[in-house]
């Protein structure tokens, strides 16, 4: 339970990893475990299709965050990696089950914070800090989160991200 998940959901990703070809069995004992397929960014070539976006919703807070145990994500993390011009507004992301998560409530509209103010909080699906480089959320679950953005900068700016990450 190092990860902090339930046997019931690492039981369900075992078998969605087998029944997409992308897992073998191998017994061993009574424990169910398995062998990838593939490696690095081969294997990541072939899951990415089946992933999703670890954000579940972003809020926007008229005031930034205070320093500390915060991991940037979004743009801000986006720029820190590469080329790409930093945002007005830095994105931050926390596990949506934290306690913040639900005291931040449902923030404001983006129309109703300044641009420039503030700052946007991403309520991710599971905990950021769980795969953090050096404050910053990491590489693929970033690209996850901002592949379905067509703009060209960022998608040559996600480029470069994949490209940096060491297999």
């Amino acid at each position: 339970m190092r990860l902090g998940y339930s046997k019931m959901t690492m039981g369900r990703a075992y078998d969605e990893l087998l029944a997409l070809d992308l897992a073998k069995p191998v017994t061993s004992g009574k424990e169910r475990r398995i062998e990838l397929v593939a490696a690095g960014k081969d294997f990541w070539e072939r899951i990415q299709l089946h992933l999703v976006s670890p954000v579940k919703r972003t809020v926007i807070l008229v005031e930034d965050l205070p320093e500390g145990n915060t991991l940037q994500a979004g743009f801000s993390a986006l720029s820190h990696y590469t080329r790409l011009a930093g945002p007005a507004r830095r994105a931050y992301a926390i596990p949506a089950s934290r306690q913040i998560a639900k005291t931040l409530g449902s923030g404001l509209p983006r129309e109703e914070v300044e641009q420039g103010n503030g700052c946007e909080v991403e309520l991710w699906s599971y905990d950021p800090g769980l795969l953090t480089e050096n404050g910053f959320v990491d590489r693929l679950s970033l690209f996850l989160c901002l592949r379905d953005d067509h703009d060209e900068r960022v998608e040559q700016a996600l480029k470069e991200l994949v490209e940096g990450v060491s297999w």
